[in-house]
C-alpha cells in the first residue's frame, strides 16, 4: 500500500510539473502586463526583460536559473527501478538509467556600475555579483523526502563576484562555488570539477595575457567531517588551481590548459580507521581540454587529466581530497584520464551525441575491506540519437557499454546498457528543454559481474528491464 500511494504521488508530481514546465517555457518574454506600464520620470525605469527567468530594474538585474528532473521507473516485478552501472565506474549512460530525482535552483542578483550591458550598457560594465545555488537529490524509493531547504546541507553556491573591477573581463571572486567544471551529458560524469563539495574559495579569472590568451587562478579549502564525531578532528585538504585559455592550435578551436596543487594536512585517524595517524600529503595534477565548434552543426570537446596524491577528489561531485579510510595510500596513488565528449546535429531531423571514456587509477594500497588490488580501470563508450518526428515529438535511443578491471573488488566484465524512449519537447534540439520521456531500458553484463550490478533488484542476475516515466528541465 505504502508503494502504490508513493507511485501515486510520483506521478501526480510529474503531472503537475509538466504542466508548470510547459507553461513557462511558451510564456511571453515578460512576465506580466504591469512591467509595461512607465513609472514616474524621477524613479529607475523597469525594464522589459529578454527571458521570463530576467528581471531589471536600474542598474541592477535578478537571474533564475535551475534544473529538475522527476519521475518513477519499475523493474518487472514493480518495484522501484535500481539503475545500471559497472562497479567501479564513476558514471553510468543515463538516459532511462537514473534512479535519483530532485533539482537546483541559481539565483543571480548583478548590480552593473556602469550600465546593464544587456539594456545598452557597455559590455565591460563593473558589476557586483551575488550567487547562491541550492539543491536536493533523492532516490525514487525516497522520493517523499525530497525537499529543498535554504540550510547549509543544501546549498552548493555562495560567492561574491567583482567583474571588471581589474580589467575588462577580469574578475575576482570569494565564496563557495561551482568553478569551471566539465561533464559529459550523457553519462553525467563531471570529470573536471574542483570546487564541489569546497566549503570555500577565492580567485581572480580573466588575466590578460599575450592576444587572446587569459590566466584563471584559484584557490579552494574543503573538510571531510567523517572522523570529527570520534576524534574531534577535521579532514582539511586544499586545492590550487591555475588555467590558460583560449590557446588556438585548429579554426574553431580553443585549448585551455590546466595545473593544479593539492595538500592534505595530517589528522587524528579513528579508533576502527587506519593505524598511524595520516601525516601530510601533497599532490599535483595536470591536464587540457580542448572545444571545437561548428563540428556538423555541433562541437566536440576532448580532455585529459592526470592526478597524483593529495591532488585527487574522492569522486565527480566531492573535491574533497580522499581518504586512508578509504583505501588511499595518497604517498603512491594517481589517476589518469582521456575522454572525448561528440554532438552533432547535422540537419532538423536527427542529433546525436557519442561519448568514450579512458580512466585508471591506483589507490596506492589495497581495498581496506576486500583487500584485494590497488586498481581500477574504466573503458567506455555509447551514443545518443534522437530523430525527430515532429517538431515536439521524438525518438531516442542510447546505447552505452562500459568495462570494468576492478582490482579492489576482484572483478571484471561488461555493462551493456539500451534504452528507447519517446520523447515530448518544446522544440527540435539536442539540448532542448524541457522534455517528458517514457522509456523502456534493457541491460546486461558479465557472469563475473553478478551481485554487482543492478542492486538487490537483480542481484542474481545477469540482465534487467526496468521502464518508467520521466520530467527534465533546465532553464
Amino acid at each position: 500500500m505504502k508503494r502504490k500511494i508513493q507511485i501515486q504521488h510520483a506521478c501526480k508530481s510529474i503531472a503537475f510539473a509538466s504542466i508548470l514546465s510547459f507553461s513557462i517555457a511558451t510564456s511571453p518574454s515578460h512576465a506580466t502586463d504591469l512591467l509595461d506600464k512607465s513609472p514616474p520620470s524621477s524613479e529607475p525605469v523597469l525594464a522589459d526583460p529578454s527571458k521570463w527567468n530576467e528581471w531589471s530594474y536600474g542598474n541592477s538585474t535578478l537571474d533564475f536559473h535551475g534544473y529538475y528532473r522527476i519521475g518513477y521507473g519499475w523493474d518487472r516485478d514493480g518495484e522501484a527501478m535500481p539503475a545500471f552501472q559497472a562497479p567501479g565506474s564513476l558514471a553510468k549512460y543515463r538516459l532511462g538509467n537514473e534512479d535519483f530525482q530532485g533539482g537546483e535552483i541559481v539565483i543571480d542578483y548583478r548590480y552593473w556600475l556602469d550600465g546593464v550591458p544587456r539594456l545598452g550598457g557597455p559590455e565591460n560594465s563593473r558589476f557586483i555579483q551575488l550567487q547562491g545555488r541550492w539543491e536536493d537529490f533523492e532516490s525514487i524509493q525516497n522520493l517523499d523526502e525530497l525537499y529543498l531547504e535554504f540550510d547549509n546541507d543544501h546549498t552548493k553556491e555562495m560567492f561574491i563576484r567583482f567583474g571588471n573591477f581589474l580589467g575588462d573581463g577580469t574578475h575576482a571572486w570569494f565564496g563557495r562555488r561551482f568553478y569551471d567544471r566539465k561533464d559529459i551529458h550523457m553519462i553525467d560524469h563531471f570529470w573536471l570539477n574542483v570546487a564541489q563539495g569546497s566549503d570555500y574559495g577565492g580567485g581572480i579569472e580573466g588575466i590578460k595575457l599575450d592576444g587572446d590568451k587569459t590566466l584563471d587562478i584559484a584557490a579552494f579549502y574543503a573538510y571531510d567531517e567523517s572522523v570529527e564525531q570520534e576524534t574531534g578532528d577535521n579532514i582539511d585538504s586544499y586545492m590550487f588551481d591555475v588555467r590558460m585559455r583560449n590557446l588556438m592550435i585548429v579554426p574553431d578551436g580553443k585549448l585551455t590548459l590546466i595545473g593544479q596543487v593539492g595538500y592534505r594536512p595530517e589528522y587524528e585517524a579513528s579508533a576502527t580507521g587506519v593505524d598511524p595517524d595520516p601525516q601530510d600529503e601533497f599532490g599535483f595534477g595536470f591536464g587540457a581540454y580542448h572545444e571545437l565548434a561548428n563540428v556538423m552543426g555541433g562541437r566536440m570537446n576532448t580532455g585529459f587529466m592526470f592526478r597524483q596524491g593529495a591532488a585527487l577528489v574522492q569522486n565527480d561531485f566531492n573535491s574533497r581530497a580522499p581518504t586512508e579510510d578509504q583505501g588511499y595510500d595518497l604517498s603512491e596513488a594517481f589517476s589518469v584520464e582521456f575522454n572525448n565528449d561528440l554532438v552533432i546535429e547535422p540537419n532538423e531531423d536527427w542529433s546525436l551525441q557519442w561519448a568514450s571514456v579512458a580512466r585508471y587509477e591506483d589507490f596506492g594500497a589495497a581495498d581496506p575491506t576486500a583487500g584485494l588490488g590497488e586498481s581500477i580501470l574504466w573503458l567506455s563508450t555509447g551514443i545518443r540519437p534522437v530523430y525527430y518526428l515532429t517538431d515536439n515529438f521524438n525518438i531516442a535511443f542510447e546505447s552505452g557499454i562500459d568495462w570494468i578491471d576492478n582490482d579492489r573488488l576482484g572483478v571484471s566484465g561488461h555493462v551493456w546498457k539500451n534504452t528507447i524512449a519517446l520523447q515530448l519537447q518544446k522544440q527540435r534540439g539536442y539540448f532542448e528543454r524541457p522534455v517528458i520521456r517514457a522509456f523502456a531500458t534493457y541491460a546486461s553484463w558479465d557472469d563475473d559481474l553478478k551481485g554487482e550490478v543492478g542492486g538487490i533488484n537483480f542481484d542474481d542476475d545477469t540482465s534487467g528491464i526496468v521502464y518508467g516515466i520521466q520530467l527534465e528541465s533546465w532553464w
